[in-house]
This record gives C-alpha cells, sequence and structure tokens, in this order.
C-alpha cells in the first residue's frame, strides 16, 4: 500500500512538474512574442524618425530653393531697373543729340532765307 500511495505520489509530482514546465515554456514564449513586439516597434519608431528627418531634409532644401529662386527674382528685377535706366539714359542722350540738329536745322533755315532777301535786297 504504501509503496502504492508513493507512486501515485511520485506520478502527481512528475504531472505537476510537467505542468510547471509547460507554463514556463508559455511564459517564455510569451516573452519572445513581447521582445519582438518591442523590437518592431522601435523599428517602427526608427522608421518614423528616419521620415521626418528626410521630411526636415526636403523642407530644408525647398528653402533654400525658394531663397536661391528669390535671390534670382532679385537679379532680375536688379538687371531690369538697370536695363530701364540705361534706355532712360539712352533717350536722354537722343534728345540732347536731337537739340543740335534742331538747331543747326533752324540755322540752315535762317542762312537759306538770308541767301533768298540777299539777292533782292542786293
Amino acid at each position: 500500500m504504501l509503496f502504492a500511495i508513493c507512486e501515485m505520489a511520485i506520478v502527481k509530482w512528475a504531472m505537476l512538474f510537467a505542468i510547471c514546465e509547460m507554463a514556463i515554456v508559455k511564459q517564455g514564449t510569451l516573452f519572445a512574442i513581447c521582445e519582438m513586439a518591442i523590437v518592431k516597434r522601435a523599428m517602427l519608431f526608427a522608421i518614423c524618425e528616419m521620415a521626418i528627418v528626410k521630411r526636415g531634409m526636403l523642407f530644408v532644401i525647398c528653402e533654400m530653393a525658394i531663397v536661391k529662386r528669390g535671390m534670382l527674382f532679385a537679379i532680375c528685377e536688379m538687371a531690369i531697373v538697370k536695363w530701364g535706366m540705361l534706355f532712360v539714359i539712352c533717350e536722354m542722350a537722343i534728345v540732347k543729340w536731337g537739340m543740335p540738329f534742331a538747331i543747326c536745322e533752324t540755322a540752315i533755315v535762317k542762312w537759306g532765307m538770308l541767301f533768298a532777301i540777299w539777292p533782292i535786297v542786293a
């Protein structure tokens, strides 16, 4: 009887150990799954950070492009202003040149008049 009771006790203990081992294995797999989840989340965060950095870079590049375009517009405007100035200077020069021609023409007309009148007076 004692042996029988002992054997049953041993069997029950073995069963308990088996159950415990299974529980330990299950917990181990849970930890492994959790760890993987944590790793995946970390990866996602890393990817997100990279995406944010890349977007930041893009914004910087865009800003630089906008600044450069702004500079170009400013240079163009200056060039247009300078050209405008040149045209004004040229127009003034033409007007000035026109003045002596006009004076000369009136002088020629006057001289012509004199020449025309001269024979009559003489």
